[in-house]
């Protein structure tokens, strides 16, 4: 029977039309994440030298919440907010160390590799970097320091140690702008390994 004149609806019609709705609703209430990929700031490859010195990059260590895909920023009262919003397209640590180690080379003029090294190589040198501090700032800054650590290419000896810090102002607030201000900061860091190794004759 239809009381107060309320017009019954079909069960099938119920089943057609609910699960519609729920799959309106969502597409509407989510979007997928934009990605931003960390890379090298240089324009073209050096030449190397006939027999470049043979680096090898070893470990390179973040902050935890620096190693999240979550892109991270401080807040002005100094929270860490990590960003669900926009992300890296890759881990981190992994982008650092790629495009730290393409730096490197065309900087020192060397032949650079990222561990895993290749079984039964002899390196000259090698190089770890341990990052402290990696964050977007709230006055929009790409800060990052650390330490750098000098070993001798067996991996036995360490040789030198040495502190950076570096805080890259950004034309800026966005993701984009950030990962243009990390490729910047791992070129200077590139340039202080560079500089250390000729200063210091680590090879020698």
């Amino acid at each position: 029977r239809n009381y107060h004149g309320a017009k019954l609806m079909n069960p099938i019609t119920k089943l057609l039309i609910f699960p519609a709705a729920l799959g309106l609703l969502s597409a509407c209430s989510s979007s997928p994440p934009s990605l931003y990929l960390i890379e090298s700031t240089a324009e073209r490859a050096q030449s190397a030298a006939v027999d470049p010195l043979l680096i090898g990059v070893g470990s390179v260590s973040l902050p935890s919440y620096a190693n999240d895909v979550r892109i991270a920023r401080k807040s002005v009262d100094g929270r860490i907010i990590l960003d669900d919003d926009h992300r890296w397209a890759e881990a981190p640590q992994d982008s650092i160390h790629r495009v730290f180690a393409a730096e490197l080379g065309r900087q020192a003029g060397a032949l650079v590799i990222a561990e895993p090294f290749p079984r039964g190589l002899n390196l000259d040198l090698r190089v770890s970097v341990t990052i402290e501090n990696f964050i977007q700032t709230a006055d929009d800054r790409a800060q990052m320091s650390g330490f750098l650590a000098y070993h001798s290419g067996d991996g036995r000896r360490t040789m030198h140690i040495e502190r950076f810090s570096f805080s890259t102002p950004l034309s800026g607030a966005s993701a984009s702008e950030y990962a243009e201000g990390i490729s910047q900061n791992l070129k200077l860091v590139a340039g202080t390994v560079s500089n250390t190794i000729t200063q210091r004759g680590l090879t020698d």
